[in-house]
């Protein structure tokens, strides 16, 4: 079983994606947080296999975990998950380690997609 982190500052949403990814059963949710700084830190020190990762977020953005993520704990996957999707946003995230991007306008079906393409 894959372990996942869920790393999104909207309650709502946070919830909404942690139900789709558990509804897979191959995947296990041991991280959600709506905290840049806390859910990269959590992320250290569990080191999970994926992570969902908003880009606008408190305290740590996404781009700057991602680097973080790449330099630590390269082997984690990370899906960029975010309402933000100019083109050269998301051509900074992906060089800078992302493993794919779905748009938070996407049906829950691009997110279930997005986790197996990156798994």
């Amino acid at each position: 079983m894959k372990t996942v982190a869920i790393i999104e500052d909207q309650t709502a949403i946070r919830e909404m994606v942690s139900q789709a990814v558990i509804d897979q059963s191959e995947y296990n949710v041991i991280i959600e947080s709506g905290d840049g700084q806390i859910g990269c830190d959590t992320c250290l020190e569990q080191k999970p296999d994926f992570v969902i990762l908003d880009v606008m977020l408190p305290n740590l953005n996404g781009t700057e975990i991602l680097r973080i993520f790449r330099e630590k704990i390269p082997d984690t996957q990370v899906l960029i998950f975010s309402g933000y999707q100019s083109p050269s946003l998301v051509r900074e995230l992906l060089q800078a380690g992302a493993h794919g991007f779905v748009e938070k306008s996407a049906p829950l079906s691009e997110l279930r997609k997005g986790n197996r393409d990156c798994l």
